[in-house]
């Protein structure tokens, strides 16, 4: 499937020495990967899950057309009860669809091995007049997650909705809980193909949360504001 592209632009409050710029631009591609990363495991194991169902249809029917010939002719001398017992264990086995280690599998991921220099993420335009932007380029469901986060957290800061610390990492799952519904389609999916619950909530907090929450404290430092509609 061809991947789609994209440009985010991000408004940019002030500059800073060139080791908080290389840490804004290191975090923003950082969430970039991760998001990469996330939605790429998540495709991927929805396709495989999609083939395993449709061999399980297809085992299925070919399963039930044995059954048919054993209980409906008298040409076979077998115990159709000794056929219900191989058949249940054949079946039982055949939807026995393998649940992916999320974590493991997160864990062993190479960006470098999984994500071609065009879709990687790059930096399109610079602004460093007042007001200033960033403009960057990349895969389109991947930086149209980055700009609902940014977007709807700035609206909150506007609101003076971080009344403290708690409040504030509260706010952070809350963002990505309630807003994000790209994200949040993909959570069901993992639900939908079996994953483990506790293991899907890790996999969004270390793939997600995380690194969204690293580039969010370069929005509450004033080093960016919301994305450019």
């Amino acid at each position: 499937m061809a991947q789609k592209f994209t440009k985010l632009r991000i408004n940019a409050e002030r500059l800073g020495s060139i080791q908080e710029i290389k840490q804004l631009l290191s975090d923003f591609e950082n969430a970039y990967n991760h998001l990469f990363a996330f939605n790429f495991i998540v495709d991927t194991l929805y396709e495989n899950f999609k083939i395993q169902r449709n061999t399980q249809r297809e085992n299925d029917f070919t399963l039930e057309n044995l059954r048919s010939q054993f209980f409906d002719s008298n040409k076979y001398p077998f115990d159709p009860f000794i056929f219900e017992f191989l058949y249940s264990g054949i079946y039982y086995n055949q939807h026995n669809i393998s649940k992916p280690a999320l974590l493991d599998l997160y864990n062993k991921v190479d960006i470098d091995q999984i994500i071609f220099p065009t879709e990687r993420l790059q930096i399109t335009r610079v602004n460093i007049q007042s007001p200033g932007f960033w403009e960057f380029s990349g895969i389109s469901k991947v930086l149209e997650q980055i700009r609902e986060y940014l977007k709807d957290r700035h609206e909150r800061i506007k609101d003076n909705s971080y009344r403290n610390r708690q409040e504030e990492e509260k706010g952070e799952l809350d963002i990505i809980a309630k807003k994000e519904s790209i994200i949040n389609q993909r959570i069901e999916t993992l639900r939908k193909i079996g994953c483990n619950e506790v293991e899907v909530r890790q996999f969004v907090i270390q793939a997600v949360t995380q690194p969204l929450g690293i580039l969010g404290k370069q929005q509450a430092n004033g080093f960016i504001e919301g994305p450019e509609e």
